[in-house]
């Protein structure tokens, strides 16, 4: 998924990791190739929390979800996310 930030955010700020948990639930092999599906589960007030699912040749074989944080890099405290900004990331919500 390809959410195309780019001024949607204000220039001066980031996002950074905040979290990230990966459940392996079968083998993943290399050489191989992995597709990952990716949805956004929650939109908080400076966040975006996205639910992602590893498959290998048709096997689940790992689940993620990952938290990103909308900061200022100066200050390195969170920033709101923009209204513009969330009313666009709802399009992407898991149950819309």
């Amino acid at each position: 998924m390809y959410l195309g930030l780019e001024g949607k955010k204000p220039e001066h700020t980031s996002f950074v990791i905040a979290n990230l948990s990966i459940q392996y639930l079968d083998e993943i092999h290399w050489p191989g190739l992995i597709q990952i599906g990716t949805q956004i589960e929650r939109i908080g007030k400076s966040s975006i929390t996205f639910e992602q699912t590893l498959m290998q040749e048709e096997r689940l074989v790992a689940t993620a979800q990952t938290v990103i944080v909308q900061v200022d890099p100066k200050t390195k405290k969170s920033y709101p996310l923009s209204e513009d900004t969330i009313s666009y990331l709802q399009a992407f919500l898991k149950n819309n």
